[in-house]
């Protein structure tokens, strides 16, 4: 009786040293700013209507991100590295996450500061997460059934500030706006009527294509001029 009081009391014990390991970390990880406080020279191209700024110790947040397990390796809800992101309202929400490469093999050797992540949301189940860690900085795509949330550097190659804001509030300020058209006129479903998914989710199918894209010298110039830019 007393072995197992102290087994429960030692695992009460690493649950807590473990939940405010994480809390440690997002706080190492990432710091509230003020916009004012921010000097940057380089060019800003993503200025949504309303956002919110912080900074970011992208070297421990690379170093942190080494100790996620590989994708399919675990189950990613439960054995995923968990992860606080900084939302557009201030708040931090967590993810478990697993690293998800997108290069083939030998290219993943020949750029081994290029890395992705994928991830599923823990404080909001319907949340899915894509982002991704090189030289020139931190991005990230949450999507679950209330918004789309991202997390791009402040400016352009920007690794010690980043922005958190909502999708409607960079299509507020941005040109780019597509106006939406349905160009299906009648249901060609063959098999009767398709089930119904939860907004975010994509089906239970994973399909993966090999593809082989060719980038200008004007865009590769752009975001840095390196073969890594490219």
């Amino acid at each position: 009786m007393q072995q197992k009081l102290n087994l429960y009391r030692r695992l009460i014990f690493f649950s807590i040293f473990l939940f405010s390991s994480f809390i440690i970390n997002a706080q190492a990880i990432w710091q509230d700013v003020s916009e004012n406080s921010i000097i940057s020279s380089n060019e800003r191209y993503i200025i949504p209507a309303t956002y919110k700024t912080y900074a970011l110790d992208f070297e421990t947040l690379v170093d942190y991100l080494g100790n996620a397990p590989k994708e399919f390796s675990v189950d990613i809800s439960s054995g995923g590295l968990p992860l606080f992101l900084p939302m557009p309202n201030g708040q931090m929400h967590q993810f478990s996450i697993v690293e998800s490469s997108l290069m083939p093999n030998n290219l993943a050797v020949k750029f081994p500061n290029i890395k992705s992540y994928v991830g599923q949301g823990v404080d909001d189940k319907t949340a899915t997460l894509r982002m991704s860690v090189d030289h020139n900085g931190f991005h990230a795509m949450v999507i679950s059934a209330s918004e789309t949330v991202y997390i791009d550097p402040y400016s352009l190659n920007d690794t010690d500030y980043c922005i958190s804001y909502y999708k409607k509030d960079f299509y507020a300020t941005n040109t780019k706006v597509r106006d939406i058209q349905c160009v299906i006129e009648k249901s060609t479903n063959i098999y009767g009527v398709m089930p119904l998914m939860i907004p975010g989710q994509t089906g239970d199918v994973l399909r993966t294509y090999r593809a082989a894209i060719a980038a200008t010298a004007e865009y590769t110039d752009f975001h840095g001029g390196t073969v890594e830019d490219g």
